[in-house]
């Protein structure tokens, strides 16, 4: 099949006529006579021709040219919202759809109407004046750059978009309309805000247990003659240490995560007495006499990286134990499931507020509501998070159950590796 030329490149054919074919064309079909000059009926014929089809070509060229612009404004990811003299919108693209949650009902209603259902705040919080619109600026006259602003378009929502507007204008310069563009930044503010946030809380949290350091191996100084004094200076010291190196792992972990490094050296485990020696070890970080365990006895042995476990317990239990009251146990259980063990942490503290709960896993996430009064919790607001990359690296689920003054329950599985799947694994090495 021959291609078919573009609109656009459509060539003009040159028209001419002799002098006797002019003047058979100037005849009637009854053959009379015409009163116009056959020379000059043929130079209008020609100039009818030619006007006919420069009309033909330029209607061709811009609907080709306006098929164009609109199909690359409706493929654009960023939201195009074009308005008449009036501040109406005359035409969008579907990314202000997906962007705002519109629906095309929604982009017809006036102005003040619209901006009620967004609610658009400045980065600090307050509410943008409608005078300071993009939109309105533009019909005005102005340029606007950059205009960050938080759309709410429900209560759980928040989008946040850098908006630019600008005036369409005729060739003598009369502004007509405007056109509003804004790409949706929410990820890249919110990662900025998480690691601004980052910054201050490993900042803060290391700097509290360094100051213990500090102060203990001062008074180690001063001091160094009572062996009382100096037991208990070193038992501050070695805690001081243990709660930044966590912070520290913490951290690696995540950026071992992030990059895609993290390994494991999984192998079977015994629950029952790697939770005790756990326990055990981990006496100086924790209160570990609250802490109870029932795990039964002739449990399935799990396949895990001993390291990782650990790692998993000592967020959920340090967890556990900073949000219950100090005379309330966490408890440690285990049970055996489809194919795999599943663990949990309970605790009788305050629990959760529902809110929170969708959240609790995120990186970066502090619950501010539900434990300590309502209160935005300390850390780097990595511990859950890594609990959860951490199981599912093993290929286990994690999740919590809670209710608001009765406790929370963190459960979380790792798989069993079948006694033939252990030999093939051992032939295989």
């Amino acid at each position: 099949m021959p291609r078919e030329q573009p609109l656009g490149k459509t060539r003009r054919i040159p028209v001419s006529f002799s002098q006797r074919e002019a003047s058979d064309l100037s005849n009637n079909p009854r053959g009379e006579g015409s009163k116009i000059p056959a020379g000059e009926n043929c130079r209008i014929d020609e100039r009818q021709l030619r006007a006919s089809l420069e009309a033909q070509e330029f209607g061709d060229s811009a609907q080709c040219r306006a098929a164009e612009l609109d199909a690359t404004i409706s493929s654009m990811a960023d939201g195009v919202l074009i308005h008449n003299l009036s501040g109406e919108i005359v035409n969008w693209n579907p990314a202000v759809l997906r962007i705002l949650g519109h629906s095309p009902a929604d982009l017809l209603l006036p102005l003040a109407e619209r901006r009620r259902m967004l609610s658009p705040t400045t980065p600090d919080g307050q509410a943008q004046p409608i005078e300071e619109a993009a939109i309105l600026r533009a019909l005005r006259g102005e340029i606007v750059q950059g205009q960050v602003l938080a759309y709410h378009p429900s209560s759980e929502r928040t989008v946040w978009v850098s908006q630019c507007a600008s005036p369409i204008r005729t060739a003598e310069g009369k502004i007509i309309g405007a056109v509003s563009v804004f790409t949706d930044i929410t990820v890249t503010y919110e990662l900025r805000q998480h690691l601004e946030d980052l910054i201050h809380t490993v900042s803060h949290d290391l700097r509290n247990p360094l100051a213990t350091v500090h102060g203990q191996a001062q008074m180690l100084r001063r001091f160094a003659d009572n062996p009382e004094l100096v037991r208990n200076c070193a038992e501050s010291i070695l805690t001081g240490a243990d709660r930044m190196g966590a912070i520290i792992q913490d951290l690696i972990d995540y950026a071992r995560w992030e990059s895609g490094q993290l390994s494991l050296e999984k192998q079977s485990v015994n629950l029952c007495s790697f939770v005790s020696e756990f326990l055990e070890r981990s006496k100086l970080m924790m209160d570990v006499a609250r802490v109870k365990v029932a795990i039964p006895m002739g449990l399935p042995l799990p396949e895990a990286d001993p390291s990782r476990l650990e790692r998993i317990l000592t967020n959920l239990v340090t967890n556990a134990l900073k949000y219950s009251l100090p005379d309330t146990e966490v408890i440690v259980r285990a049970r055996r499931g489809s194919g795999e063990v599943a663990v949990s942490v309970a605790d009788a503290g305050t629990g959760i507020a529902r809110e929170d709960l969708p959240h609790l896993f995120q990186r970066f996430y502090r619950a501010k509501g539900g434990n300590k009064g309502g209160k935005k919790a300390d850390g780097l607001g990595l511990g859950l998070y890594i609990a959860k990359i951490l199981v599912e690296a093993h290929g286990g689920r994690i999740w919590v159950r809670s209710k608001e003054g009765r406790g929370s329950i963190f459960c979380f599985t790792l798989p069993i590796m079948e006694p033939s799947a252990r030999e093939q694994e051992k032939d295989s090495s």
